[in-house]
């Protein structure tokens, strides 16, 4: 099993489709071995074995338009007609699951990319620059909810509050940041608090702590920097 496939069942178990609904089990257990293989299989998307090697939204965007709503047509509109149909459709449901979960997560895919694509099939090309998307580590959803919720809206730097400044379109918005950056991790896994090893910051001073590589500032150690 891929990383990519655990994060999409976490995802699917905490996911809230509804306010206070999340994904039943049954869907939670079908959904992502129809990513694996079955869609791919079914509407004959090529140089796909598996969804899950598909990170990029522009590229699962182009899948749905070109494969995932074309006409079923059968001279033979039988119980077997209906059955498929009705089967595609839920096909259809757990690719539009997995979309969402992509675009809940697409400020990730390309933090700390490795060197080599996961498929040629998710690489583009910009200009003589080409995108490369990588697996990440493994990140808890429910962490972060639970980390905005301790500590709340406001940058831990520079004090920064989006709603502050933009108003209703700001507000609830501001981004977690791992004390421990989960990169460092090279092999197992890290239990972490929401209160003591995560943290808020703003778009602007989290790219600061990240600005170089190999180099993780502190929360203090960048509060020191701040200029008037």
């Amino acid at each position: 099993m891929t990383q990519r496939q655990q994060d999409f069942e976490k995802w699917l178990a905490t996911f809230e489709w509804q306010p206070g609904r999340v994904y039943s089990a049954a869907v939670r257990s079908n959904y992502p071995r129809q990513l694996l293989y079955q869609i791919s299989d079914e509407f004959k998307i090529p140089n796909v074995t598996s969804l899950f090697e598909v990170l990029d939204i522009e590229t699962l965007n182009k899948i749905e338009k070109k494969y995932l709503f074309t006409n079923f047509v059968t001279d033979n509109r039988d119980q077997a007609y209906y059955k498929k149909v009705k089967l595609r459709q839920d096909y259809i449901s757990a690719f539009h699951s997995y979309l969402k979960f992509c675009k809940h997560n697409e400020d990730l895919f390309n933090e700390n990319p490795n060197e080599e694509s996961i498929s040629d099939f998710v690489s583009k090309t910009e200009g003589k620059k080409k995108v490369v998307i990588s697996v990440q580590a493994e990140r808890d959803q429910s962490l972060r909810k639970a980390a905005l919720r301790y500590h709340k809206y406001t940058c831990k730097v520079c004090e920064f509050n989006f709603f502050d400044k933009y108003g209703k379109w700001g507000e609830n918005f501001i981004e977690v940041h791992h004390i421990r950056p989960l990169s460092s991790i090279t092999s197992g896994q890290v239990l972490t608090n929401f209160k003591t090893d995560l943290t808020v910051v703003c778009s602007n001073c989290h790219k600061m702590i990240h600005k170089k590589k190999g180099i993780t500032l502190t929360i203090e150690e960048l509060k020191a920097k701040l200029t008037k």
